[in-house]
């Protein structure tokens, strides 16, 4: 019997009977955090947890213990496949297919966490960086020594013959204005001049002429009396809307002329034109 159990346990850890994966185990201890390198090598797998217990429901005495010490088995060249929870062997050689129905066993123990890798390689030297700024500009230099003075020009040459005369050359361009002199001296006292006029204007008069006509175009003309000249002039209007086309003294100085047209009169309007000189006696 004894024989029998240990046959069996060989052939269930050779063919890797186990349950159903478990779930996911607590998360071990965080290690020391170390200097950041490259991606170290993957550590050793975990210790390998307990077997689950097979339990037959045909034949309850058929148990099989775990093992208090984890058996190293070579493994072979047979193992079984799962069907929901019944295992069959994929050879013809061995049918495990009326082994009993594995019960789900106890999610294995998570494995101890990897040795920390070595500290990764130094990085390459980083490019240059950027310039800096300019430097502050030094304080000025002494004075350099004063050089040697050159060597004296050679001796001067004989004048050379007097050259032929040339062309009379063309008239040059006026040249610029020039400066204002300064004063001159006060010249000497001219003689006394005669005595003059008695002052004032003489001989003033006023002299009007008129034009009291329906015409719509009017000229008239007031003549000073001889020998008498025309000083100044105007005139007079009754009426709106009369536009002055002429208001002048004559060219020989002894009228005044005015010329006038009424604009919003009609044909046989009457209106009047008073025209004025102002004359006097010249020298």
């Amino acid at each position: 019997m004894k024989l029998l159990l240990l046959l069996l346990s060989l052939f269930l850890l050779g063919c890797e009977v186990t349950g159903a994966e478990g779930p996911l185990g607590p998360e071990g201890p965080a290690g020391i955090q170390g200097d950041i390198g490259p991606q170290g090598d993957i550590g050793p797998p975990g210790s390998r947890g307990t077997d689950g217990v097979v339990e037959s429901h045909t034949h309850p005495e058929l148990v099989v213990p775990p093992p208090a010490v984890p058996i190293l088995v070579e493994p072979v060249t047979y193992s079984c496949i799962e069907q929901g929870h019944i295992l069959v062997w994929d050879t013809s050689d061995f049918n495990c297919s009326s082994l009993p129905e594995a019960s789900k066993g106890e999610p294995g123990l998570i494995g101890i966490q990897g040795i920390q890798g070595e500290v990764g390689p130094k990085g390459d030297p980083g490019g240059p960086g950027e310039p800096g700024e300019p430097g502050l500009v030094g304080d000025t230099g002494p004075e350099g020594v004063q050089g040697i003075a050159g060597l004296p020009g050679g001796p001067r040459g004989e004048t050379g013959e007097h050259g032929i005369k040339g062309d009379k050359g063309d008239k040059g361009d006026t040249g610029l204005q020039g400066k204002v002199g300064p004063r001159g001296t006060v010249g000497l006292k001219g003689e006394t001049g005669r005595e003059g006029d008695p002052g004032g204007l003489r001989g003033w008069e006023r002299v009007l002429s008129s034009d009291l006509s329906d015409e719509v175009v009017k000229s008239i003309e007031a003549t000073c009396t001889s020998p008498r000249g025309v000083l100044g002039g105007g005139y007079v209007v009754n009426i709106p809307n009369i536009s002055i086309l002429e208001n002048f003294p004559t060219q020989r100085g002894h009228s005044w002329r005015v010329r006038a047209v009424n604009n919003g009169g009609q044909s046989g309007q009457r209106w009047d034109l008073w025209v004025y000189a102002i004359c006097g006696l010249g020298e």
